[in-house]
């Protein structure tokens, strides 16, 4: 729900900001009562200031495959975070595997 206008940054460094602290360390962020400035979730009909950022890595084989970071109008359950601790983990795994895929199609 975001538009290129409200994305501040599209690439970081290894250690750069929170998304480059979670290339380095490889752990999720939760940032819960976020400020008004905060990230804005838009639709066709309205903006709105989220209130909670989660932030985790996508790893296979302890290896960075990517980042999802999502924003919430409030804060996130337990089981949330585990549904996509999970989901992060084979959204990972399937870019993995395509990237063997083309490299295979490479050669």
């Amino acid at each position: 729900a975001c538009t290129t206008q409200s994305v501040k940054k599209t690439r970081f460094t290894v250690g750069e900001g929170i998304l480059g602290q979670i290339i380095k360390t490889k752990r999720m962020v939760l940032l819960e009562d976020l400020p008004e400035e905060g990230a804005v979730i838009e639709s066709a009909l309205t903006k709105v200031h989220s209130r909670c950022l989660l932030i985790m890595p996508m790893l296979y084989n302890e290896d960075i495959q990517g980042v999802i970071e999502l924003a919430s109008l409030e804060n996130f359950e337990p089981l949330h975070i585990e549904f996509i601790q999970r989901l992060g983990k084979n959204v990972a795994s399937m870019l993995q595997s395509i990237r063997g895929i083309l490299r295979t199609q490479q050669l």
